[in-house]
């Protein structure tokens, strides 16, 4: 399908585009969540748990800053 042009070879038809199936099925225009309440708990503690760990270095990082502020 392809003529060689000089040193390249040249497509003599465009290309066809194939739309990609789509990875999860969908229902009535909804997204299926397929995750079980198992693995949805578990990723909620594990956001509660980073957001304290953040919540406590933000308060430490504080505290350290008002303590230098009143050294000087």
């Amino acid at each position: 399908m392809a003529t060689e042009h000089g040193d390249r070879a040249v497509r003599e038809a465009p290309l066809s585009l194939i739309p990609d199936e789509p990875a999860e099925p969908e229902q009535y225009g909804l997204r299926v969540n397929w995750q079980s309440d198992e693995v949805k708990i578990e990723a909620a503690e594990f956001l509660v748990a980073t957001r304290v760990q953040q919540d406590a270095r933000i308060r430490a990082a504080h505290d350290l800053e008002l303590l230098r502020a009143t050294e000087d």
